[in-house]
């Protein structure tokens, strides 16, 4: 109990005494503490923009005292701090040349209201790009991993204290990397776009690979050799500068006029970049322009070869692949396989598109016609698709096939899709999807 009562007493006594008694008792060296903001290991990401990399360095002033001035200084660690470091935590990282880099602002004064000091690290990208390769290349031809590499970073003062465990700054790093602006959610180069008959609107994202810290544009044209539509028939925005901010990507809008084809291409591509030296996609986006898919039904469809064992024609339109459509096989009919649609009004330019079975290609169309008729009963053919001739046609399973702009020579009624022969060189056909994209 004594212990308490003496514990109890030296608290009241503190509490009685004067602020500037209390004072005191701080140890000296606790009156300015400087330390890193960002200490310890940290991964550096430095681009190749065609530019010098800069990056902030932030000491900030602490302690019982901190409105007091002080002053440090930034540097590179010396040979023997590094190996010492390296010693204290196992690693072993590979120093880079401080001709790749360089500090500036440094040395840092703080007055008296001055709570943090930024330092300067400017690096080189190009000159580290050349360092890694060789370092790497040296590294992998003696059969050791590439390295990590760094920039070793010590806080010092000749006058006041520095937090010990927030003196050094460990910059990591393997790889310089380059900027690429390139094409959002396409799949091969080709992406697909729907445009009302009217005419409307069709948007072209682009992107950096990486998270986008920059402003710039990119400037893209249009590839007439893959491009379908007339010039006078679509609009790019801006005259296809596309802008990038910090922060966002960019996206291209294309303004169509009335659509003068039910399906076509709009190729595009990039044709240099304003503000950045980054790399950019340099192939040929090629966008599939459609109209809105022809609101088919099942009435809609015939066939003179239904299979009555299986595959059913309402399977073509319920957006599954994993249920079919089979011509006759058990009925030992001779004629042609023919599937037909006919419209509810006529229309003077269609595409279309089909999906092979899902579970394997052996029933895939090889050769077949495309008729069509302006009173559902006299067809025409108005083009073959032959395997043999070149046509690239779907051979495997949910293979899709998507035809080019077709324009008969006044509106068709009905249009039907005859089979010559499928893959395996029989009569019948299989298909799991089919649609029609009309004017």
């Amino acid at each position: 109990m004594k212990r308490k009562y003496l514990f109890l007493s030296l608290v009241l006594g503190l509490g009685l005494t004067s602020c500037e008694k209390f004072d005191n008792i701080v140890p000296a060296q606790y009156n300015k503490i400087l330390s890193m903001k960002a200490n310890g290991e940290q991964a550096l990401k430095v681009y190749a923009t065609g530019e010098v990399n800069e990056y902030d360095i932030t000491v900030m002033k602490g302690g019982y005292e901190n409105s007091a001035t002080a002053a440090a200084k930034v540097d590179v660690m010396t040979e023997i701090e590094f190996a010492q470091w390296s010693q204290e935590t196992g690693k072993s990282f590979v120093r880079i040349p401080e001709s790749c880099f360089s500090l500036s602002d440094n040395d840092l004064q703080f007055a008296s209201g001055d709570m943090y000091k930024v330092a300067k690290l400017s690096v080189d990208p190009n000159k580290l790009a050349a360092f890694i390769e060789e370092t790497n290349t040296a590294y992998t031809g003696s059969g050791r991993p590439t390295p990590t590499y760094t920039i070793p970073l010590i806080t010092t003062s000749q006058t006041d204290s520095v937090l010990a465990t927030g003196n050094k700054l460990i910059y990591t790093l393997s790889s310089v990397t380059k900027p690429v602006v390139g094409y959002a959610d396409v799949t091969n180069h080709e992406m697909t776009a729907e445009v009302a008959k009217e005419g409307g609107e069709i948007t072209v994202p682009l992107r950096l690979q990486i998270d986008n810290i920059w402003d710039f544009a990119a400037n893209l044209e249009v590839d007439a050799a893959n491009t379908t539509f007339d010039a006078a028939d679509y609009e790019l925005a801006d005259n296809g500068k596309v802008q990038f901010t910090v922060g966002n990507n960019g996206e291209l809008k294309v303004k169509f006029k009335e659509l003068k084809q039910a399906v076509g291409t709009l190729a595009l591509k990039i044709k240099n970049l304003e503000g950045k030296g980054f790399g950019f996609d340099n192939q040929v986006l090629r966008v599939n322009v459609r109209a809105p898919k022809y609101p088919l039904t099942v009435g809609m469809l015939s066939s003179n070869a239904v299979e009555p064992s299986e595959g059913s024609l309402a399977n073509l339109l319920d957006g599954s692949v994993d249920s079919y459509f089979h011509s006759e096989y058990t009925l030992g009919l001779t004629e042609r396989h023919y599937l037909q649609t006919t419209f509810t009004e006529p229309v003077s330019a269609f595409g279309f598109t089909y999906t092979n079975r899902a579970p394997n290609g052996n029933a895939a169309l090889y050769k077949f016609d495309i008729q069509v008729s302006t009173d559902g009963t006299n067809f025409t053919t108005l083009r073959t698709y032959d395997a043999a001739n070149g046509d690239v046609l779907p051979m495997e399973g949910k293979g899709v096939f998507n035809s080019t702009n077709l324009k008969p020579a006044q509106p068709v009624k009905a249009v039907r899709l005859v089979c010559h022969r499928n893959k395996l060189g029989d009569r019948f056909f299989v298909l799991s999807e089919f649609a029609f994209f009309a004017i």
